[in-house]
């Protein structure tokens, strides 16, 4: 993660600022720690990690990563991501804003949310299981992985523009209180897409 990011993450059980430790402008390994619940966070591969590594969401974090491309425009010579994407969002050109991918698997859709925020705009892509690993992007100050519980986002809340969740509320405990947290990301008049 870049250091920059830490200023849209908090502490998922607080809500409260953290503390970013870690080399360079660009973090591979390190931890983000919240003083006032003395809990701390690896950062591991430069993606932050809010989960323990082994959750109920293995089976889809094993799947991902073995078949990393299968539903990438790039590797089936076909437009479906894109065109799925664009088709249920709706959603063009917003430069500058803030996007949440709830849910990224192996970001089969993170390029297309990149694509509408250009360079001055931030993807936060996250999902419960390590099939935040198998995404392909290259460090971005544009896009932040990190692996997040949908229920305690470690984000501030009202931080996010815009939030798309494709395929995921039916995998969750509950549905509800996953569509009440993302909510809770956006600002107001934001947009959410599922």
């Amino acid at each position: 993660m870049y250091k920059e990011h830490v200023k849209i993450l908090a502490c998922p059980k607080c809500k409260g600022n953290l503390e970013l430790f870690g080399e360079g402008e660009f973090v591979e390994n390190g931890s983000l720690e919240c003083k006032k619940c003395n809990v701390s966070y690896e950062i591991l591969n430069g993606i932050p990690r809010f989960v323990e590594s082994s959750n109920y969401a293995d089976s889809f974090g094993f799947e991902w990563n073995m078949h990393k491309k299968t539903q990438y425009d790039s590797a089936s010579g076909v437009s479906a991501s894109r065109t799925r994407f664009y088709k249920e969002t709706r959603w063009e050109k917003c430069e500058g804003e803030i996007i949440l991918e709830a849910g990224c698997g192996s970001g089969r859709f993170t390029p297309y949310a990149l694509e509408l925020v250009g360079d001055s705009g931030l993807v936060i892509s996250f999902d419960y299981s390590n099939a935040v690993d198998a995404a392909s992007n290259k460090p971005s100050k544009n896009l932040l992985r990190i692996q997040a519980d949908i229920f305690n986002l470690p984000l501030r809340d009202e931080s996010c523009d815009k939030c798309f969740c494709f395929g995921v509320l039916q995998h969750t405990p509950s549905a509800k209180n996953a569509i009440k947290s993302l909510v809770n990301s956006l600002r107001g008049g934001g947009a959410i897409c599922m």
